[in-house]
């Protein structure tokens, strides 16, 4: 039988489906560990605390690593059994807060590791409840090939998702599965516990480089090229990361040849480099 844990989320975590009013996580429930190629399960008890007359659609956002499939996601409770349908990336999302499709919101305020990525379902049928309601969602999915540790995410909205608030939509990440038995490489990803922003390479450089970086934990980030004169010349990074490393490229080809800097600041911490562009 597969170990499976257990996540109770705290009252403070705001969710939805269906609606986004005044909604939580009653219980997560994921497997610990896997064997690659593996069907398994998970499932996720939402409870709503509010009423809303106007019917709506749930949106359903699974963040899981590239060769894993998504079978099936389904739901029970005081809605009735129902099904949905995968919303192919290209699926609009038509709400003006938001990055025009399903799939390129949720890349674009939770970005994902490059082994890993967002997959997008919708209820089939609307609903509309007056009192505090419960829903169980399963979701059936084949484990991939890959050995290592997976930190799988959850999202919840209506089908109007608007980012302006947390009322309307909520995220659940870092749930961590453990997969043995592949024939393929351990895809462990090394823990980033340190904030770090490496020397640009090639430097000097024309008219392309390199910039890598290290976050510790999720923050808002920026990384922000700037002249001698201190004029903000190119906005290389602008958005939330989860805490991992990356690498950003530079291309210089509209620049003049001298010395510039790049500074990197993710919540409160800072750091600035030189690099030279020589054409």
């Amino acid at each position: 039988m597969t170990k499976v844990t257990k996540w109770i989320v705290m009252a403070s975590m705001i969710v939805g489906i269906l609606m986004l009013v005044n909604c939580q996580f009653e219980e997560i429930v994921q497997p610990e560990t896997a064997t690659a190629g593996e069907q398994i399960s998970v499932s996720l008890t939402i409870s709503t605390s509010d009423s809303d007359a106007n019917p709506k659609y749930g949106i359903l956002g699974i963040m899981v690593p590239t060769d894993w499939t998504v079978n099936a996601v389904t739901y029970d409770g005081d809605f009735g059994q129902g099904t949905t349908h995968f919303l192919h990336p290209d699926s609009a999302d038509s709400y003006p807060s938001a990055q025009d499709y399903w799939t390129d919101s949720l890349e674009f305020y939770f970005p994902t590791a490059g082994n890993m990525q967002w997959v997008v379902y919708e209820s089939d049928e609307s609903f509309s409840w007056t009192e505090k309601s419960y829903i169980d969602v399963t979701i059936d999915m084949t484990v991939g090939m890959v050995n290592g540790d997976y930190d799988l995410g959850y999202f919840f909205s209506e089908g109007a998702l608007d980012f302006t608030s947390a009322d309307y939509y909520v995220d659940s990440l870092g749930n961590t599965t453990t997969v043995t038995g592949g024939t393929a490489v351990d895809n462990k990803v090394p823990v980033i516990n340190e904030f770090k922003l490496a020397q640009n390479f090639p430097n000097p450089f024309n008219p392309t480089t390199n910039i890598q970086f290290e976050i510790a934990e999720k923050s808002f980030v920026t990384l922000t090229v700037f002249d001698l004169m201190g004029h903000e010349m190119s906005k290389l990074v602008n958005d939330y990361r989860e805490a991992g490393s990356y690498n950003v490229t530079l291309d210089g080809s509209n620049l003049t040849s001298g010395i510039y800097f790049y500074k990197l600041q993710a919540g409160n911490l800072t750091k600035t480099m030189k690099m030279v562009l020589s054409k």
